[in-house]
């Protein structure tokens, strides 16, 4: 069945809820038309006719919507992502692939939702470099970074470069590094000019920080703190069915010369929150954890430490998970992520001037 609905017609969403209906939908995506109706379906994409969207349980049925009449959609991404989720647990390994077109997926129906940016950009940082993900991975992780709410062009120069490394003849990458090059340099340098008294204890804790939907629930986002200029992380977690709520960055840097990974951290509690970081390294991906470090209730614990030069403080799929080994591959560091041992329990906290200290 092959609708196209126009103004004349806009009647079919409710003539088509009322016979199918969608109670057992596994993607509920919701487009609203411009008149009011709603529509529940599954929004496959944007073809030259419209907007193709499924309907029914197996997918078998499908219209095109005339863009002309829809006001917004309202995409299901969780429902999508966690079919996915439960097909690993299921298979007992990671499926790239599928993350990787939920990615593209993303990318392609952001029209009235920007935050689809953030999703892809998510999904590419999920994928990269892993086997059986094309290159163009690269190119759309670079478009993201330009795209999603907190804009990080040096990211998405770093992107492009390194897409442009696996196809050398890519106009689109080349105009791109001709483009935010300047850019790049431009505020790099500025932000080496800044007052010190303002910006003296801002770190890491001012860039884009994304929740892992592999961990508990948790939201997390950049307040200024009070009686200053300065921005703190703002962590609000939720107890789940996991152990930890944890979030990261995207980190590219080369940490050799340092020793340690310090931050603040104001714990609002009543009782010490138990808060570990791990580190992405190398080639491979390799995940570095730490020991757990404590936070005290009610107060702020400063220089919270972490030694990246104690062999027994950090652990590793090749230790089996036993804290004995220091991370490797220090000189491409692919992210950073901070870990929060809640549980169960629900709460808060504050994370300041997360920074690196030198190698003596």
């Amino acid at each position: 069945m092959l609708a196209h609905l126009s103004g004349q017609s806009m009647r079919w969403p409710l003539i088509l809820t009322a016979v199918i209906g969608f109670p057992a939908c596994v993607h509920a995506d919701t487009v609203i038309f411009k008149h009011g109706t709603r529509l529940e379906c599954k929004v496959d994409g944007l073809t030259p006719e419209g907007w193709k969207v499924l309907l029914g349980n197996e997918d078998k049925a499908s219209i095109v919507l005339d863009p002309k009449t829809i006001e917004t959609v309202l995409y299901d991404y969780d429902s999508r992502l966690d079919a996915i989720e439960e097909l690993e647990t299921v298979s007992g390994q990671p499926l790239h692939l599928k993350h990787y077109e939920l990615g593209v997926w993303c990318e392609e129906n952001a029209v009235y939702d920007r935050n689809m940016y953030d999703r892809a950009l998510n999904q590419y940082l999920r994928t990269r470099g892993k086997e059986g993900i094309p290159d163009e991975v690269y190119l759309r992780l670079a478009r993201m970074y330009e795209m999603c709410r907190e804009p990080d062009l040096a990211q998405a120069l770093a992107a492009y470069r390194e897409y442009l490394k696996r196809d050398p003849n890519s106009i689109e990458a080349s105009a791109a590094i001709e483009r935010l090059t300047p850019v790049v340099a431009k505020a790099a340098a500025a932000t080496k000019t800044l007052p010190g008294p303002v910006d003296r204890n801002e770190g890491l804790e001012v860039k884009p920080w994304t929740w892992e939907r592999w961990s508990n629930k948790a939201t997390v986002s950049g307040v200024q703190e009070s009686g200053n200029k300065t921005r703190v992380l703002q962590i609000d977690f939720k107890g789940g069915t996991k152990d930890k709520a944890a979030f990261s960055h995207a980190l590219r840097q080369d940490l050799t010369k340092k020793k340690a990974l310090l931050m603040d951290v104001y714990n609002p509690g009543k009782k010490p929150l138990r808060l570990a970081v791990a580190v992405v390294t190398g080639p491979g991906y390799e995940w570095y954890e730490s020991r757990v470090d404590p936070a005290p209730p009610e107060t702020w614990s400063l220089g919270l430490r972490f030694d990246f030069t104690r062999n027994t403080h950090w652990k590793s799929k090749k230790t089996n998970w036993v804290y004995r080994t220091k991370p490797a591959d220090l000189n491409n560091v692919r992210s950073l992520t901070i870990l929060i041992y809640n549980g169960h329990t629900t709460g808060k906290c504050f994370i300041d001037a997360i920074r690196f200290e030198d190698r003596e």
